[in-house]
């Protein structure tokens, strides 16, 4: 079945302004329950990691205070998003490169989120809607996600990589879910999709 509202490129396209009535109650709850399946299908898989999960597990420890996590979680966001700008997560595909993070909300289609909608919601919304409303919903796949465990030194944290079974045991995402990953290349450096520089490049707040 295929959502009956507008779709576009645009950040906020689709959201719940479009969704009124009570055919944008049934595509709403629809939109949710699929998302509610695919989150408990990857629970168990684990081809698809939740980034909110990664940071929330490497945020949380014992003897810290909430002060101290609260700045520790923006510091992980903020370089999960300075590494989809900088095209960490792209892979190449017919058309070209293309970042391989999936958005997922009810309120939206599902999204790739791309570098260039993450420059307009940098450039929109205060760094807590950036967070909650955007970038925790994002899901990583399972090899993207071992790598920046490494490169945010959260790999070493004890029982994280088992706990999401990240590592040689690791599922790979089947050829339906998403291409495989193409070698490094500086194309990824110059695509204006994934990757902004410079004085181009927004800030986080």
């Amino acid at each position: 079945m295929q959502d009956n509202v507008p779709r576009s490129n645009a950040v906020g396209a689709g959201r719940i302004r479009f969704l009124i009535g009570e055919n944008g109650n049934d595509i709403l709850r629809l939109r949710k329950k699929r998302i509610d399946h695919f989150t408990l299908r990857q629970r168990r898989e684990k081809k698809f990691i939740k980034i909110a999960d990664l940071i929330e597990d490497a945020v949380i420890e014992p003897l810290r205070n909430a002060i101290d996590e609260d700045l520790r979680r923006q510091a992980y966001y903020r370089l999960f998003a300075k590494d989809l700008l900088d095209g960490f997560f792209g892979r190449y595909t017919s058309s070209g490169i293309k970042s391989q993070v999936r958005f997922l909300s009810e309120h939206v289609p599902m999204w790739k989120m791309s570098g260039q909608r993450l420059t307009n919601l940098l450039e929109t919304f205060d760094v807590e809607s950036r967070i909650s409303n955007y970038l925790s919903h994002c899901w990583l796949r399972s090899d993207d996600a071992l790598r920046w465990c490494v490169r945010a030194q959260i790999a070493q944290k004890p029982g994280l990589l088992k706990k999401y079974k990240l590592g040689v045991e690791a599922p790979r995402p089947g050829p339906k879910d998403v291409l495989e990953a193409a070698p490094p290349s500086p194309d990824i450096q110059k695509s204006k999709a994934l990757h902004v520089t410079g004085e181009n490049r927004p800030q986080w707040g």
